[in-house]
């Protein structure tokens, strides 16, 4: 303390120096200097114009700031942000840097921070010691400019505002990984919430090329950060899909399915399914070998790892060519597997996703149902029928089921007729509209069909349904009960 209050700055640069190595990865030591008065003496260094002072006071700071929310908030009562914002236009060796590893750190968790600095002026500071080409000055700031896109959506609009996009696009060229992903993950900021907007514009700057370079097999520590980019680009308009088609970046996206980083694995099969959700690509995704690789996917052992397979195939399977590659990768029989040893209250979204893919690849080929039919599917989507995760995809695929007579006996042999029992009752309009229509189907079949519909015991509850407030259940529900007692 005495030294720091001293008039000598070769004491205040052996105080800072001490100070720093003394709470170096000891949150105890961090607590007991800040209860000690320290922090706005510190501050009141930060004012010098010696960079023997302001190194080791830096380094200080910083390594007081990477600790709890208590040292964060007393940093910023000391008065330290506006010194710090005001230090990333040093022309000192070495300032900037860690000026900006500081803010970094004071703005890692807190958006109140990010505010802070942001309506100080850092951001311009930040963009162009992000421009400057030297590395050391990109790698700080670049992660300092991670923290305040994140931070908020406000956040991420005056970022754009500063100029960031170009000078953001260049850095992925950096010598640096980390300049690089820094880069990588505050334009997946931007894109995420900016609208097309905003996509257009980093698609504009050439980006596409250099996410395409950071997917090399030779780059593995950029792969995550590419890919999250992609990820948010893809989740737009057709301008932007085509866009990264016509980079040629989606062979090393499907690439990236390979990784052994499973976070990795998941942003690329999220972007390839964004990408599947129109026609135009299809064709592409199935070149670029996507299909197997997701099919290994679902046998994954991580759950998330086969939820976003699984949401992919979602969207490839609303595509008849792709139904088609997805049964000739060996897709089907892995599906069922999962379905079958699904658990919709631990794992609702996988569940709902693979139901929704194995009915998306019946749709419109009855070579496909009769596979689904094969592997034994409809007993496991009868199990777990009036499971909320399976209500909707398990009534649609009775419905589609009903509307064939050859399919009618295999509904029923799978036990999917008490399973519309509770269908019918379901208070989603989607789910009843589905099982009413399957109802109806199965009521205008055989003998045989229509006595076990009666025998499960649809009559009593269609003539309930008689009474509801939508008027075509009323009208369905008539039916049904018509072609149920003709001849009785």
């Amino acid at each position: 303390m005495a030294q720091l209050s001293s008039t000598c700055s070769e004491q205040h640069q052996q105080a800072a120096e001490a100070i720093s190595i003394f709470v170096d990865d000891s949150q105890q030591n961090k607590d007991a200097i800040i209860a000690a008065g320290v922090l706005p003496l510190l501050a009141n260094l930060l004012r010098s114009e010696k960079l023997s002072v302001l190194q080791p006071v830096l380094e200080a700071c910083n390594s007081l700031a990477f600790g709890s929310q208590q040292n964060y908030d007393a940093i910023i009562a000391a008065g330290v942000l506006p010194l710090l914002v005001s230090l990333l236009r040093s022309n000192m060796v070495g300032v900037q840097e860690v000026a900006a590893r500081t803010v970094q750190a004071l703005t890692e968790s807190s958006q109140q921070s990010a505010d802070a600095v942001i309506s100080l002026g850092a951001l311009p500071l930040l963009v162009s010691m992000l421009a400057s080409g030297q590395l050391g000055k990109q790698e700080q700031s670049a992660l300092a400019l991670v923290n305040l896109a994140f931070s908020s959506e406000q956040n991420r609009a005056k970022t754009f505002a500063a100029g960031a996009v170009p000078v953001l696009a260049q850095s992925l060229k950096s010598e640096s990984p980390e300049t690089q992903k820094a880069a990588a993950l505050t334009l997946a900021a931007l894109a995420a919430d900016g609208g097309q907007q905003m996509k257009a514009a980093i698609i504009a700057t050439g980006a596409l090329h250099w996410l395409g370079v950071l997917m090399v097999p030779q780059c593995p520590a950029t792969h995550d950060a590419a890919a999250c980019v992609l990820m948010t680009l893809a989740d737009g308009s057709q301008q932007s899909q085509d866009a990264i088609i016509s980079a040629d970046v989606l062979p090393l996206l499907v690439a990236l399915l390979r990784s052994d980083n499973s976070v990795v694995q998941e942003r690329a099969a999220t972007a390839i399914s964004l990408l599947a959700g129109s026609q135009a690509n299809t064709d592409a995704i199935v070149s670029a070998g996507a299909v197997p690789l997701l099919v290994g996917m679902l046998k994954a052992d991580k759950l998330s790892v086969q939820n976003d397979a699984a949401k992919a195939f979602v969207e490839l399977a609303s595509t008849r060519s792709l139904r088609d590659a997805i049964v000739a990768a060996g897709g089907l029989p892995v599906l069922v597997a999962l379905l079958r040893s699904a658990q919709p209250t631990e794992k609702p979204r996988t569940t709902a996703r693979t139901a929704v893919a194995l009915v998306n690849i019946a749709l419109d080929s009855q070579l496909n149902m009769d596979a689904i039919i094969a592997e034994g599917a409809l007993p496991i989507f009868a199990s777990l029928a009036l499971e909320l995760p399976v209500q909707a995809p398990a009534a649609y695929l009775s419905m589609r089921l009903a509307q064939r007579s050859e399919n009618q006996n295999a509904l029923i042999a799978a036990g999917l007729l008490p399973a519309l029992v509770g269908l019918l009752q379901s208070t989603n309009s989607d789910v009843q509209h589905f099982a009413i229509e399957a109802v109806v189907n199965l009521a205008a079949g055989l003998p045989c069909v229509k006595n076990a519909v009666i025998a499960v015991g649809f009559l009593p509850i269609l003539k309930g349904l008689l009474k509801s407030s939508n008027t075509d259940v009323q009208k369905q529900s008539a039916q049904a009960i018509r072609w149920l007692t003709m001849d009785m």
